[in-house]
């Protein structure tokens, strides 16, 4: 959503995510807090994944509101070998934004022209995924 307003934020976000650097905390929090306010978090709950990367990040969570404190962290460690190769078998429908791994059964089953216009993400690009 933020990404479609073409605004200066949009821009700053972009060039972060097509790098593979960080996108600034300030407008992480900005997109969470707005994110965690939203109706259907606070009566259904959320889950984040990749976040905090940070310990600023960590330290903001606890002071935004009380109410998100999480309840429950989860923390899944793979070696570096392990996330490469799942990151190289990644792949998402611009069109949807449904995330596709082609060595799955889902894939396998998916139209040729669904699988033809899959992409690989920036993130999991081979140049910026070792960055990250």
């Amino acid at each position: 959503k933020e990404l479609k307003a073409h605004n200066e934020n949009s821009a700053t976000i972009l060039s972060s995510l097509n790098t593979g650097d960080l996108v600034p905390d300030k407008f992480v929090f900005k997109l969470l807090e707005d994110r965690l306010c939203a109706s259907d978090c606070m009566i259904n709950g959320w889950i984040l994944t990749g976040f905090p990367k940070t310990t600023s990040q960590l330290h903001y969570l606890e002071q935004i509101n009380p109410s998100f404190k999480p309840s429950l962290i989860v923390i899944i460690e793979h070696d570096f070998k392990t996330i490469e190769e799942r990151s190289n078998i990644r792949k998402v429908d611009p069109f949807t934004g449904k995330i596709y791994y082609t060595n799955s059964k889902d894939f396998i089953k998916e139209s040729p022209i669904v699988t033809g216009r899959l992409v690989t993400k920036t993130e999991d690009q081979p140049e910026v995924f070792k960055k990250r």
